[in-house]
């Protein structure tokens, strides 16, 4: 799950984190982001095969970093991210700075 508050994208403690690699990714500038906290201890074992448990919160500069790190593969965040109502966050970004302006 993740929060976004003050500018920050948090990704939650128990987040699921995809465990295998989708090949074009190997060459992405977010393996490095996620390689490092696998290293770190952030992924621990889930009870899926397929999946990694986030250990603690994280914060990320951008949803799209967050989406890479959680699907292992290059995603743009602001699409895949949604909203309980189902509204994508870069629907519900761009309709809050649009009320804003009103």
């Amino acid at each position: 799950m993740l929060v976004v508050e003050d500018g920050a994208y948090r990704l939650l403690k128990g987040s699921s984190i995809r465990k295998d690699l989708v090949n074009s990714f190997s060459s992405h500038n977010y393996v490095r982001l996620r390689n490092q906290l696998e290293q770190e201890g952030y992924f621990i074992i889930s009870n899926s095969s397929s999946f990694f448990e986030l250990a603690k919160d994280v914060e990320f500069t951008s949803p799209s970093a967050a989406a890479a790190v959680v699907r292992n593969c290059s995603m743009n965040g602001r699409r895949e991210w949604k909203l309980k109502s189902g509204m994508n966050l870069d629907e519900y970004e761009n309709r809050s700075s649009i009320e804003n302006l009103i």
